[in-house]
Parts: structure tokens; sequence; C-alpha cells
């Protein structure tokens, strides 16, 4: 059997990755409890999975997408790993569905107008 090895970054090659800056990943450490790296046992140094990366991604966006704060990321991190909030969108997508929304309404209105007008 072959035990596959998973790659794993430094804290720098993460910040370069996501354009996170390093001080504020390790802020998101201790503030935000998804977000745990693993410790190299010798020289406690951080080292970062996919999983990690992904999780850093998504608290960004979160941040800069959502406004919310960092007590808020955790609630919204677990949703995102049960699969109960698919995409997080930004805040221009989500104009664009209240704006698509709101004129299928009124095309349902005009409607149900015409439909009471006919009677």
């Amino acid at each position: 059997m072959s035990e596959k090895l998973e790659k794993v970054y430094t804290i720098k090659e993460v910040s370069e990755l996501t354009g996170v800056p390093i001080y504020k990943i390790r802020q998101w450490e201790k503030k935000v409890k998804r977000l745990k790296p693993h410790r190299h046992p010798k020289n406690n140094w951080r080292y970062y999975t996919d999983k990690e990366i992904n999780t850093i991604k998504n608290i960004k966006r979160l941040l800069d997408n959502r406004e919310i704060t960092l007590k808020g990321v955790d609630k919204e991190l677990i949703e995102i790993e049960l699969g109960e909030i698919d995409k997080i969108q930004t805040k221009e997508e989500i104009r664009l569905l209240l704006r698509r929304i709101k004129l299928e309404l009124l095309e349902m209105k005009t409607l149900l107008q015409s439909v009471n007008n006919v009677e």
C-alpha cells in the first residue's frame, strides 16, 4: 500500500498563493477555530495543507464580500463545509440575482392584474 503524501506549504507560500498578508493569517488563526495549521514537532513552524489554504481563501471572500466579522466567519465556514452554501457570492452577484427576482415578480404582478381585468 502506498501512502499518499499531502503537499504542505509554509506561511509565506500561503500568503503568496492567497494574497493575504502573513500577519493577517496569524491573526485569523487565533480568532477562527476552523483554521488550525499543522505544526512541525521540532521547530514548531506552521505547515498548511490545501484544506487550510481553501479555508483562508473562504475567510478572505467572506470578509471582503459579505462584510461580516471574524466571529461570524466560523459559522459561515461550518455551513460551507456542510454544503449548505454552495458558492460564496459577491455583493454584485447578489444584487444581480435580486434584480432578476424583482423583474420576475413584476411580470407575475402584471399577469395577475391582466387576469383580474379579464374576469
